[in-house]
């Protein structure tokens, strides 16, 4: 842009990258001459802003305990200029809606030798909203930088010869820890499906109906696709598919194992004992049973495996089992798995009077409850009888879910065929075991997921995607945001199948925090967390008293929005009853009835609120963004403790009940704003705490040296004056 070549009237100009014009706009009581290090270099300037006593820069952020964190009126107001001899209609000929303005408090008597307008504080970095006037008078309305991002943020769009469902429409868009993230199919005949708009390094859980699929089965029910970025399921999903997920952190396996038995199936080694039992085994050695390992033989082709027999009656009434082959303490309690194992030559002679026909049982308990037996109750596997001395070989696999509770024994029944009372044995049976593996299926456990830092949260928001620079936001405020305070990051996520807007993704980050979003005076995007305004262990970063400050108002903190309860670990896509399997073995009562919530946990906070606050109490819950549900009760602890009665470690205390102070104060230096502890006035920002003394005109309000925490700020940096309401 060349139209300010010869632009020196009343101002400096830079001309930036992309054409972009930054304007530097002085105010100054008297005209001024700048130092030689300036550009331009000793240039005498005149008096131009008109209204430098009433110009101001008013920030008013908001969190969702006030109501709507969403409502945030613009931080700047008009800048006039005088126009006289027509200095300044290139501003009104030109668009220079949306360039960058920076104003700096320069005094006449500061720019001596040696200089320079680098000396002068920034006292506001805005953008241009608009500008209009006449030859006399430019008025240039200013906003905050944050209005800049209150759009929508650029994705990127599916082209059109993908699926139907899919042609021209958002690639999605997942970020941190999510549960149920419903994918974008995008191809069906090779069924494929879109997570987000870049890999997915954390990948924990695939279901189809909330039935887990299995990324160990050969073949794997699932894969990943799209370089990362997307899922291919093995088969068509024949209902609702969904993925927990992160964009960020590795990958965390299902915890399955294809054999929990480590090889201890196969029978091989060498065996100790009286008798001699496979390693990792026991035994139950009853009268007239036997345990042999056997090697190549007809029946084993090759395998070695286990020779049982019993001629111990299976009959749980009187607390007899057969002979039992049992691995202790190997199934965990609320865990799936699948055990595969052979048999065969199963011998045993014939039931009397059509009882029960001897064989091998499988089960997980030693009792009278049916639902313990895997191969079925009372019905042993049996032998196909190839002739008086062989049994046909049988492979059996068998899933099941252990109850949750005790961890469990893995147990191999062989058991005779009844004589003519159930009680009563008939012979002995036999049978050889081998191949046997344990595998532990991945299915609906508490699985953790990594969070994505704060940091890196707006990083993609704003760098990444909407092409901001990475000084546009404050990155430690960012990152303490998912800050678990030992050095790990609180996991949190969201996700996106249409275009959010900025500052609304950004937000739902600082609503479960509990803090909000404003710019500085440089117009970089902070974020502070809503504090307790009256703990005496923070620090004071200035001081007012009626030197220096005049009451105006009081007000009542209604707290609006303020609930005890509180939602974690949403579902990205919420569940309806015919969404899931019959089967309440593999998705219980408990997950159905949490998957059809918005979010999966909730918990109410362990304080309770004052009296002002009693419409808090059961009001409608606040889904945060949380994906462990600890760190969702101590922010509902935290925030809700703010609005309760507490004692101090100082003695003091305070009853809960809130209230905001409107205080008109004054300062002669713009760099040290207060009576005894002094500060810059850009260091007024949300959540700093005053100490302040002030009372109104008739002595009902009177306050000494009362604490709060500044939450809306109205600076006139001309005038020497700001209003503050501070929180009390």
């Amino acid at each position: 842009m060349t139209v300010l070549t010869n632009f020196q009237p009343g101002g400096w100009y830079e001309i930036i990258s992309e054409g972009q014009v930054t304007l530097y706009l002085s105010a100054v009581d008297e005209g001024m001459v700048t130092g030689p290090g300036d550009t331009p270099a000793n240039k005498q300037f005149k008096p131009r802003v008109l209204n430098p006593d009433t110009f101001s820069i008013k920030r008013s952020p908001q969190v969702w305990v006030w109501g709507n964190s969403g409502v945030q009126g613009a931080a700047f107001g008009q800048l006039q200029l005088d126009n006289y001899d027509g200095a300044y209609n290139d501003l009104l000929k030109n668009d220079f809606r949306g360039s960058v303005v920076t104003i700096k408090l320069v005094k006449a008597a500061a720019l001596l030798i040696g200089t320079t307008m680098a000396d002068a504080p920034t006292v506001c970095t805005g953008i241009i909203d608009g500008i209009v006037g006449d030859r006399d008078t430019v008025t240039i309305s200013i906003k905050d930088t944050i209005a800049r991002l209150d759009r929508s943020l650029p994705v990127r769009y599916n082209p059109p010869f993908v699926d139907s469902g899919a042609a021209n429409s958002m690639v999605p868009l997942t970020w941190g820890a999510v549960r149920n993230r419903a994918p974008l199919l995008i191809d069906t005949p090779n069924r494929i499906y879109q997570i987000h708009d870049r890999p997915i390094p954390n990948l924990t859980l695939a279901s189809d109906k909330a039935a887990p699929l299995d990324p160990h089965a050969n073949p794997p029910q699932y894969v990943p696709a799209l370089s990362g970025s997307g899922i291919q399921p093995a088969t068509m999903p024949i209902g609702k598919f969904v993925v927990d997920c992160s964009s960020y952190g590795q990958q965390s396996v299902i915890p399955g194992a294809s054999d929990v038995l480590a090889g201890s199936g196969a029978f091989l080694g060498t065996w100790t004992g009286t008798p001699a039992v496979p390693p990792g085994w026991s035994w139950t050695n009853n009268a007239g049973s036997s345990i042999t390992q056997t090697a190549a033989n007809f029946y084993l082709s090759g395998t070695y495996g286990a020779q049982i027999s019993s001629s111990t009656v299976w009959f749980p009434g009187n607390s007899n089992f057969g002979d039992v082959l049992s691995f202790p303490s190997i199934l965990l309690g609320g865990y799936s798995y699948r055990l595969n194992f052979s048999v065969s030559g199963i011998i045993a002679a014939p039931s009397l009077d059509k009882t029960m026909q001897g064989g091998l049982m499988v089960a997980t308990a030693l009792s009278s409850d049916p639902k313990d037996y895997l191969t079925g109750y009372g019905t042993p596997i049996t032998g196909i009888s190839l002739g008086q001395y062989k049994g046909g070989t049988q492979n059996v696999s068998l899933e099941f879910t252990v109850p949750s509770g005790v961890t469990r024994d893995l147990n191999f029944l062989i058991v005779p065929s009844t004589g003519n009372l159930p009680s009563v044995a008939n012979g002995t049976a036999f049978a050889y075991l081998y191949n046997i593996t344990l595998e532990q299926l991945g299915q609906y456990q508490e699985l953790p997921l990594a969070g994505i830092p704060g940091n890196n949260y707006f990083t993609e928001i704003l760098v990444d995607r909407a092409g901001e620079d990475s000084s546009i936001f404050n990155s430690s405020e960012a990152a303490a945001l998912t800050d678990d305070g030992n050095g790990g990051v609180i996991p949190m996520g969201v996700s996106f199948d249409q275009p959010p807007n900025i500052l609304d993704a950004l937000r739902l980050m600082t609503d479960t925090r509990g803090a909000t979003l404003f710019t500085d005076h440089l117009g970089v995007l902070r974020t502070r967390f809503l504090e307790d305004p009256t703990d005496p262990a923070d620090t004071v970063i200035c001081d007012f008293d009626p030197t220096n400050c005049t009451l105006v108002a009081v007000s009542t903190d209604e707290a609006k929005g303020l609930t005890d309860l509180f939602g974690a670990r949403a579902n990205q896509s919420t569940f309806s009853d015919s969404d899931f399997v019959t089967d309440q073995a593999i998705v219980p009562q408990s997950i159905k009835t949490r998957f059809t919530r918005k979010s999966q946990f909730q918990r109410t906070a362990g304080v309770s609120p004052a009296g002002q606050y009693a419409s808090a109490v059961d009001a409608p819950i606040f889904d945060t963004i949380h994906d462990d549900a600890d760190f969702c009760q101590a922010d509902a602890d935290r925030i809700v403790g703010i609005y309760s009665p507490k004692i101090y470690s100082d003695g003091t205390s305070t009853n809960g009940k809130r209230r905001f102070i409107t205080l008109d104060v004054w300062f002669d230096d713009y760099e040290a704003i207060g009576r005894t502890v002094t500060c810059s006035v850009n260091d007024l920002l949300f959540g700093e705490q005053i100490r302040f003394t002030a009372t109104n005109g008739d002595g009902s309000e009177n306050f000494v040296n009362q604490l709060g925490r500044i939450v809306d700020w109205d600076i006139k940096p001309f005038g020497k004056s700001a209003t503050l309401i501070v929180q009390v």
